[in-house]
């Protein structure tokens, strides 16, 4: 039995969700409440895991996240200032993530979350009556704004970065009357509420989920700008399936993130065909009724097929993360 010992508690990944626990203790790793008795010491980064490669050199380490910038590791194993080397499991070194469904009717393999994400209710394909105010070209932006960090990730001499340029995109559009703000830390006055992820709205006495608001607000628009933070591939969280569940067409990017192993050209408007944010909005403003349909019933059409695929694909997906994990510690 080979002990493990989490430096952080790591909620919503396979150390902490009670199915996948259960995988790795069958496999052969256990759990214990001190690092000194533990084999292995497990957290979200390098820097969190130093005190202890400081104490125990002797020990092996591994990094496991799901969020690109938690690390920020491009390869595995890493050793820095010479101390014990760390194994790396992250976006970038493609252990995490190796389709495009991950987030698709499960929040990290938790399918009692499935985002707003019914993944047996398949989507009605659109009709031009179901289409209002076309000639509005409403767009919606639902992220928050961090237009003054430093947000830029180089893989390769290529900035991998979209946290920038999406919101770049927001300001251009609504400067243009096209597009309508939702989010944390906007400009005063810019955005119309603060939605998004970890907040919540009542409802009377109740409570309404993040992804439920989300939602309902993209129900009102057209299109919705949902790029990820970062593009890598594999790396498609809930932004794209949240558009298309809602009836909105997906201004996404596509350079480098291996989504058109799911989608085919000319489904979502891809902000990497474009120069400008003012050619894309361009685009948008001569878009006709017809392409608009033709373009999101392609996008049902792969929502409808990826639901399927994932309705017999989440147990297993827990089990591909648990054999990655074994597989990454015995080697190590």
């Amino acid at each position: 039995m080979t002990t493990l010992y989490l430096a952080r508690p790591l909620g919503g990944t396979p150390f902490t969700h009670p199915k996948a626990k259960v995988l790795l203790q069958s496999a052969g790793l256990d759990f214990v409440p001190k690092a000194i008795d533990a084999e292995v010491i497990v957290s979200y980064n390098t820097r969190s895991l130093l005190p202890y490669r400081m104490l125990f050199p002797w020990k092996k380490f591994l990094v496991w996240t799901n969020e690109p910038r938690f690390d920020r590791n491009f390869s595995t194993p890493v050793a820095l200032g010479g101390l014990a080397k760390t194994n790396i499991m992250n976006v970038y070194t493609q252990d995490i993530f190796w389709n495009n469904l991950h987030f698709l009717g499960s929040y990290h393999f938790d399918s009692d979350n499935n985002l707003g994400l019914d993944i047996y209710k398949p989507l009605k394909k659109l009709r031009r009556e179901d289409i209002e105010d076309f000639h509005k070209k409403s767009i919606a932006a639902v992220f928050s704004c961090r237009a003054d960090q430093n947000t830029q990730l180089f893989k390769d001499g290529i900035n991998i970065d979209l946290e920038q340029l999406r919101i770049q995109y927001a300001l251009a559009g609504h400067r243009r009357g096209l597009v309508d703000v939702f989010g944390k830390g906007w400009p005063a006055g810019l955005a119309k509420e603060n939605s998004g992820y970890s907040f919540e709205v009542k409802n009377g006495t109740q409570a309404v989920s993040w992804w439920d608001r989300k939602i309902a607000i993209l129900k009102a628009y057209h299109f919705n700008i949902c790029l990820e933070n970062t593009a890598y591939g594999y790396y498609c969280t809930e932004k794209i399936w949240h558009a298309i569940v809602s009836k909105c067409l997906p201004i996404y990017y596509g350079k480098g993130t291996k989504i058109y192993e799911t989608f085919p050209v000319d489904s979502f408007l891809d902000c990497a065909q474009y120069r400008t944010c003012e050619e894309l909005f361009d685009v948008i403003c001569t878009l006709s009724l017809d392409d608009y349909l033709e373009r999101l019933n392609l996008c049902i059409h792969v929502y409808n097929d990826a639901c399927r695929l994932q309705q017999g694909q989440i147990p297993q997906s827990i089990g591909n993360a648990v054999t990655r994990i074994v597989a990454q510690i015995n080697g190590a």
